[in-house]
């Protein structure tokens, strides 16, 4: 018995595989829609350049293709998050709609006169 239970073979023919429930996903996730057309962004980072400097870096996912863009950003201000959302923009087009965190710099981004 001692054997079988350490012989590699053996544990993968008789190992039980485990099943997991996967998590209900909303309508957004599941429907036709365009590459980047429902995103979310996050911040990632503090990243500690060559220079001296810090930056960030912004990560827009799309929610129905799970693709990635990932923008540097120099400073966590809203000026420097519309900076690199304007970046996004240009390079993947007009989003639909966007899901964040409340954190200062979206919600000053909201309010802004450069984020219409």
């Amino acid at each position: 018995m001692i054997v079988l239970s350490r012989c590699i073979r053996c544990k993968r023919c008789t190992t039980k595989k485990i099943e997991s429930i996967p998590a209900p996903l909303s309508e957004e996730c599941v429907r036709e829609a365009l590459v980047f057309e429902i995103t979310g962004v996050d911040l990632a980072g503090r990243l500690h350049l060559r220079d001296g400097k810090k930056a960030w870096i912004l990560v827009f996912t799309c929610a129905v293709y799970r693709a990635i863009h990932l923008e540097l950003i120099q400073n966590l201000s809203t000026n420097g998050f519309l900076l690199g959302f304007r970046r996004f923009i240009t390079r993947r087009g007009w989003l639909k709609t966007m899901y964040s965190y409340k954190g200062t710099n979206f919600a000053g981004a909201n309010k802004s006169d450069g984020f219409s």
